[in-house]
């Protein structure tokens, strides 16, 4: 029975993430919080339902993860690009990406994807919050949050971004 219900979870965990490796990673880290927390668990917990749900969000958070790293990089591609079209403004050009790198980190991860998802990817808010798989006010909280914390940290050159 209990080798049957794994490989369920197993095959759940793959349907949403695709990836052996990331799949062993999410089950570890699902297996190791239940161990951890076994003692604050009810005795009428239903474990599968559990661990089911517990693959479910923890799979959620690698998919929002890996959405932030590559936009975050494909962000830095794109700038780095057009930093060898404009030899003159080889060091500002830089010193801004490297701001705008630290604010868009220094914010919180769900803001962080909310703003790249609307801003930089020009995703509407209904398609934000399909993605990150909550709702529209919800992302137009997180946004509004991202927006005045980096209007705070880049007041001196908000003129080069209109978004802000």
């Amino acid at each position: 029975m209990y080798t049957n219900t794994i490989q369920q979870l197993t095959n759940f965990s793959f349907s949403l993430l695709g990836d052996d490796d990331l799949v062993k990673d999410v089950l570890q880290e699902v297996y190791s919080t239940l161990y951890v927390r076994r003692n604050e668990l009810p005795d009428e917990l239903n474990v599968v339902g559990y661990l089911t749900n517990a693959i479910k969000y923890q799979s959620a958070h690698h998919v929002r993860h890996q959405l932030v790293k590559n936009t975050y990089s494909n962000f830095i591609e794109f700038s780095s690009a057009t930093e060898t079209k404009i030899p003159d403004a080889h060091m500002e050009h830089r010193e801004l990406n490297n701001r705008i790198g630290k604010s868009l980190a220094s914010l919180p991860e769900k803001c962080r994807t909310a703003f790249v998802l609307h801003k930089l990817e020009q995703h509407p808010y209904k398609t934000v919050s399909e993605k990150m798989g909550i709702s529209v006010k919800t992302v137009e909280k997180h946004i509004s949050k991202a927006l005045k914390q980096l209007r705070t940290e880049l007041s001196d050159v908000r003129s080069i971004f209109p978004f802000l």
